[in-house]
């Protein structure tokens, strides 16, 4: 079971909560948050902070394969719609988290 923490708007502590699925709200704004450096692009770093704020035990390695799979464009980082459904497909297929799309 994976233990995803969201981030009640407003606040920065998370609940936990033992669902596999998350909002596509929730999971940007997830995003929004561990962009240090406030780019609009999400680094592998920031992708494997992201991904350990769901609960996830994300090693160096996971987060170079996830990567690999959403970079479509190879600048190193997740950036624009399609990636993002990309990394959300990744995320669904390798470690069975959902998240919603409206």
């Amino acid at each position: 079971m994976v233990h995803v923490l969201v981030f009640p708007k407003g606040t920065y502590a998370p609940q936990v909560t033992t669902s596999r699925e998350i909002s596509m709200e929730q999971f940007k704004e997830l995003l929004r948050r561990v962009d240090a450096n406030n780019d609009g692009l999400i680094s592998k770093g920031e992708l494997r902070e992201a991904l350990r704020g769901l609960g996830l035990h994300f090693t160096r390695w996971r987060a170079r394969r996830a990567m690999k799979y959403a970079d479509s464009n190879g600048n190193g980082h997740i950036d624009g719609d399609s990636e993002i459904k990309a990394l959300i497909q990744v995320l669904r297929d390798r470690w069975g988290i959902v998240v919603k799309c409206p």
